[in-house]
Order: structure tokens, then sequence, then C-alpha cells
């Protein structure tokens, strides 16, 4: 008789506190440093950081990849969690003034939160995030659309481009207010700008 074939995830044990506590400090350091410099920071810098010798770091992160991957999920979540509110006002267009401004505020003042944003890797950073931020941003355009507040022709990958460009533009000295505003005139439909 052979076993049954395991599904789902497999069980993840629960750190002990002091691993914990590790995690948590390179976690810390590590945002810190890809606020200030990017995601190219060194991982001895973050080591250093963290108060933590370089073998802690890799055991809790076996790559660079890997830690940028839990940075991108919490900066995701984030995001996921203002389209929420979004989606939950009574007002879309509002809620979409909303994610973009502070999508924008957070971009300016954090490095690799740009680069999360200009990379098309993010994807492969967190996929699972990705797909989730994406469904709601379409759910909020249908609405937006539904509403007649942007233009019919606007996709979800336009909003990812403007978002990159965003990236970029503040990365080149833009001011982020200006171009945030352009973004969401540029998204109103041609009778709302006349």
């Amino acid at each position: 008789m052979t076993a049954p074939v395991r599904t789902g995830p497999p069980t993840v044990r629960p750190l002990r506190a002091d691993a914990q506590r590790n995690h948590d400090r390179i976690v810390s350091a590590a945002r810190e440093a890809f606020r200030e410099s990017g995601v190219e920071v060194q991982m001895e810098a973050i080591a250093r950081r963290a108060d933590v010798g370089v073998g802690t770091l890799y055991r809790h992160f076996p790559t660079k990849d890997a830690l940028i991957a839990e940075l991108g999920r919490q900066k995701m979540d984030d995001r996921i969690a203002e389209l929420d509110t979004a989606l939950a006002a009574a007002d879309p267009w509002q809620g979409l003034v909303t994610v973009l401004t502070n999508a924008g505020r957070a971009m300016a003042r954090d490095a690799g939160l740009r680069e999360v944003f200009g990379s098309v890797g993010t994807a492969g950073w967190c996929p699972g995030e990705v797909a989730d931020c994406r469904a709601r941003q379409a759910e909020l355009l249908r609405r937006l659309k539904a509403a007649d507040e942007v233009r019919a022709d606007l996709t979800v990958n336009d909003v990812q481009a403007m978002m990159c460009g965003l990236a970029a533009a503040i990365e080149g000295g833009g001011k982020w207010r200006l171009h945030v505003d352009m973004m969401l005139a540029g998204m109103r439909p041609a009778t709302a700008v006349q």
C-alpha cells in the first residue's frame, strides 16, 4: 500500500524566539538599507546593520533575491491593503487618487520601492502578491470605467507602465506630486479633460 499523496504547501515550523528576532532584525535592516540605497546594497552591509553574522543572514535568506522577495512581498501587501481601501470607498475616483498619491509619496522616500515598481522582475520576486494586486487594480478600473471616471481603453498594463514611469521620473529627480497629477489627468476620459 502506498502512502497518500500530500497536497498543499508544506507545513512551516515557527522559528525559535531568538531566530525570529534575528529574522525580524535582518528584514528591518534590509528595509532601511534598501530604502536608502536601493537593492544594490551588499548583504554584508545588511548583516552589519542588523548586528548579525553573515552566516545568520544567509541561514534566513540564502540569496539576495530571497531577501528582496520578502521585502517585495511586504511592499506589495501594503499596496494591496491600499487597493482594498480604495475598493471599499464610495467614490472610486477618490480611491484611485489616494492609491496613486500614496504610491508616489512612498516611492519618493524609498529607493528600494522605486526599484520594485520600476522593475520588470517584480513578478518573479513575489508572483502571488503581484497577481493579487493586479486583480484589485482590474476591479478598481472596472468600477472607474462603469462610473465613466477613466478612459475606456485604460488597462492594468497601462497603469503598471505609468507606475514604472513614475518610479523612473522620481529616480531622475522629478517631482512626484506633479507626475502623479499628470498620470491622473491622463487617465480621465476625453470628455472629463475638456
